[in-house]
């Protein structure tokens, strides 16, 4: 995985806090608690699922 700079480490630390107090959270509930907008997001997510930091499920 290439190196994070510090607003993108700070980023995926905040992001795993999240999943972790609720681990079925939305992408747009992530963005709203994010203060971003979801396609922003989406983008960040991609990236680390592309670098095997998540794993992608489908909401039943």
């Amino acid at each position: 995985m290439p190196m994070l700079d510090d607003a993108r480490l700070a980023l995926h630390n905040r992001v795993m806090k999240l999943i972790e107090e609720n681990p079925e959270i939305s992408q747009r509930e992530l963005a709203r608690e994010l203060g971003l907008s979801l396609g922003k997001f989406n983008h960040f997510l991609k990236r680390f699922v592309k670098f095997d930091n998540f794993r992608r499920i489908e909401a039943e």
